[in-house]
């Protein structure tokens, strides 16, 4: 049996609620760059999902110019909605305390600089000692490159450590890389 080494969190929807300020950016982002106006509904299909996976389904057919722009323009929107954010207070107190004994990283879909708003937002950017950002792995979840990339940085084991994961395509992503995970159904 191995002892616990190191805990990885998700971000948006495990460690902070970014549901609404991510698709108030993306709704913006996509009008600007589309014409395309899409609903709170669909975009929730998207769950879990990195850029051109959510553009690809939302807006069929959209070309590599028009995710990039999308991309910018989302950034530029993002910041207009932290206000807008919240963080699962019962799994941020466990990841302070726990980040005094063990090894925490963060793996993300998002792009490093809205992670880090959000993280800087929430008190949380300088409590991990890994961070793999979207933008840091060439295949986003549910491949498990981000979580790969955590374990050779912290020089950890998969058996050494538990993943915080809400969605599916995260899930998949921890378990591909051998990693033991628990899902986060809801906030508290």
């Amino acid at each position: 049996m191995s002892t616990i080494k190191g805990f990885f969190f998700d971000l948006d929807g495990t460690l902070v609620n970014t549901y609404e300020a991510d698709f108030l950016a993306y709704r913006d982002a996509i009008a600007e760059v589309t014409g395309v106006l899409i609903d709170a509904e669909s975009f929730a299909r998207t769950h879990g999902q990195e850029a051109k996976q959510k553009l690809d389904y939302l807006t069929p057919g959209v070309s590599d110019d028009q995710v990039a722009s999308v991309r910018a323009a989302k950034k530029r929107h993002y910041p207009k909605y932290i206000h807008l954010t919240h963080g699962n207070s019962t799994l941020v107190a466990f990841l302070k305390e726990m980040s005094q004994t063990h090894v925490t990283a963060i793996v993300t879909t998002a792009k490093q600089q809205n992670a880090e708003l959000v993280l800087e937002a929430h008190g949380l950017k300088d409590v991990f000692d890994v961070a793999v950002y979207g933008d840091q792995v060439s295949h986003p979840k549910p491949h498990p490159e981000g979580y790969l990339a955590a374990l050779r940085s912290s020089g950890l084991h998969a058996n050494e450590v538990i993943v915080f994961e809400d969605s599916q395509t995260g899930l998949d992503a921890a378990h591909a890389a051998g990693l033991a995970t628990i899902q986060i159904r809801s906030f508290v």
